[in-house]
């Protein structure tokens, strides 16, 4: 089965940067054209006040949008498929705009203060200049230079969701300065992130009585948020999120708030880990750790301690451990950012390249489809294989799977990366040729 995504929402035109001077550093909005209950160009009736102090805390935030991504995961347990379904929220143009401003203010802050304690360990959501391939060719690295160790590959469960809001207060707080208490504009941005409201994509539709035919008509915005509220009296549409814990996954700022969530968590692992001569990264909620067999225990109940008291929790399923001996070919490799390391080679996740093969798949079938049904209709019935060439070889655009490995290449050094995709033309061809 192809992997089934809910579409985001569509992109009528490119971004729009807009760069605003500020004494702090200059910022850039995104200002882009999806639907919600504002209008794209309604960002300009907020955007040239983001530097007032009484602004945002008389702002009125809008509901939160959501629509879920669904995609097909082996459970080991069930030995099955099973949907792994992730919800994604999108906020309106003129939130989106301030969110991208505080986003850009905190994310200096934040920088300015992992430089003051001296850490690396955040890794994600940075502006370093290098890629997963970089990060995971260093972790290897430090594997092959340590021996005989221990790694440790875990992974945060429900990370976003279980983000505490009183360790969030008090995070941000510190980015900011040591403040005891957050300035009234950014409490009331931290106030519209954990106690958000937020509506299904799929309600508000139902509530309009827009079918698929009328969504695909919509131009500008859905509606109004005043004329929404009345078509929807009576029905309880909206969620508001009083759990005490959690941000919607998606919002322009959320990547650098679950950095700032963990910079103490950060902090203290990684002086832990130096201490003892170990390795510590954490990608978002990707958590790496390399140590010898001597300090694992230390080492592993100071992360737990940490964990507890930053109320997150580790996947029990997805945490790995893997005993390296030098020399030995590991029958379970280490996972690592899209990458495995079985002792010896470094390649890419054989998942990865069974999802590029599956997607190569679904668009051949897919055009192939729109043809059949272009050609009944009296079209031409071009199935338009330029461009599926473009997308799924290495005669493509510099963003495509191809050149993603041909990078990975260059920089691991490992000839068997472009090994795994090496025959993607002839089988693109075989796909073509194939009837459905």
């Amino acid at each position: 089965m192809p992997e089934r995504t809910n579409e985001a929402p569509i992109m009528f035109s490119p971004a729009l940067r807009l760069k605003m001077s500020d004494p702090i550093l200059p910022i850039f909005i995104k200002v882009r054209n999806y639907l919600h209950f504002d209008r794209s160009r309604d960002v300009f009736d907020v955007i040239y006040h983001l530097g007032e102090v009484d602004f945002v805390p008389s702002h009125s935030f809008m509901p939160f949008i959501s629509y879920d991504i669904v995609s097909k995961q082996w459970d080991k347990e069930k030995k099955c498929k099973d949907d792994k379904v992730r919800t994604v929220c999108y906020a309106s143009h003129r939130d989106s705009a301030i969110y991208q401003y505080y986003s850009q203010v905190l994310s200096e802050n934040y920088e300015r203060l992992i430089e003051r304690y001296g850490c690396k360990g955040a890794i994600a959501y940075r502006p370093l200049g290098l890629t997963n391939i970089d990060f995971a060719l260093e972790a290897f690295n430090e594997i092959k230079k340590m021996g005989a160790c221990v790694v440790h590959a875990l992974d945060l469960k429900d990370f976003f969701g279980s983000l505490d809001h009183k360790i969030l207060k008090e995070r941000w707080a510190l980015v900011l300065n040591d403040k005891s208490a957050l300035p009234e504009d950014h409490y009331a941005v931290f106030r519209s992130l954990t106690n958000y409201a937020s509506l299904s994509r799929d309600d508000v539709f139902n509530v309009l009585g827009y079918g698929k035919r009328k969504q695909k008509n919509i131009h500008n915005r859905i509606c109004s948020i005043e004329e929404f509220k009345i078509k929807a009296k009576g029905r309880s549409c909206i969620k508001v999120n009083r759990s005490g814990k959690g941000i919607v996954q998606g919002s322009p700022i959320s990547a650098v708030l679950s950095n700032v969530y963990m910079i103490e968590f950060d902090r203290r692992m990684e002086n832990f880990c130096i201490d003892r001569g170990a390795y510590y990264r954490r990608y978002s909620d990707d958590i790496m750790i390399v140590c010898n067999h001597k300090d694992e225990s230390d080492i592993y109940e100071k992360l737990s301690l940490e964990v507890a008291a930053h109320k997150i929790m580790l996947h029990p399923n997805k945490c790995k451990k893997i005993n390296i001996e030098p020399g030995e070919i590991l029958k379970n490799p280490v996972q690592y950012l899209g990458f495995i390391f079985d002792g010896r080679k470094i390649l890419i996740r054989s998942s990865s390249i069974a999802r590029y093969w599956r997607k190569m798949k679904f668009a051949v079938r897919r055009r192939k489809m729109c043809a059949k049904h272009s050609s009944i209709k009296g079209g031409s019935g071009e199935i338009f294989r330029k461009s599926l060439f473009k997308k799924y070889t290495r005669f493509g655009r510099k963003e495509n799977f191809p050149h993603y490995v041909e990078s990975a290449q260059e920089k691991i050094h490992e000839q068997g990366i472009s090994k795994q995709i090496r025959k993607q033309e002839k089988i693109l061809r075989k796909f073509l040729s194939e009837t459905y």
